[in-house]
């Protein structure tokens, strides 16, 4: 699901979204709403805008291969490639490995005592 929101450099006082369900919704500074996936993918370069894709965007991108819209959706993203753009707008899942657990150490425990043995001298 797309979201946008105005940039932090944005001058305008509010700015008319289209949003997943077609309408048209004013948004001002500090207001997230959803996006139109095709009206964000087609505003991605505005500066005015600020736009957060989600790995749930990712099949709407993949729709467009051998699309006519695909030129244009590379264009506005500036890229050449479908992936190139998926990567872009795309977080990439961070994949965390599972800390594993230190190895327990041991020690050892000697068992064995040394004898220590003196010589005692007898003085005559």
């Amino acid at each position: 699901m797309v979201t946008v929101r105005l940039s932090d450099e944005c001058r305008l006082k509010t700015f008319l979204v289209r949003t997943d369900d077609k309408k048209p919704v004013e948004i001002s500074q500090g207001e997230t709403v959803s996006a139109d996936f095709m009206w964000a993918v087609y505003r991605a370069s505005l500066e005015e805008l600020y736009f957060t894709f989600e790995e749930i965007d990712r099949p709407l991108f993949l729709s467009l291969e051998g699309s006519p819209k695909l030129r244009a959706v590379l264009s506005e993203l500036g890229c050449e490639t479908l992936e190139e753009a998926i990567e872009k707008v795309i977080p990439t899942k961070k994949v965390t490995k599972p800390k594993s657990k230190p190895k327990a150490t041991t020690t050892k425990k000697s068992t064995t005592s040394k004898k220590s043995t003196t010589k005692s001298k007898k003085n005559d």
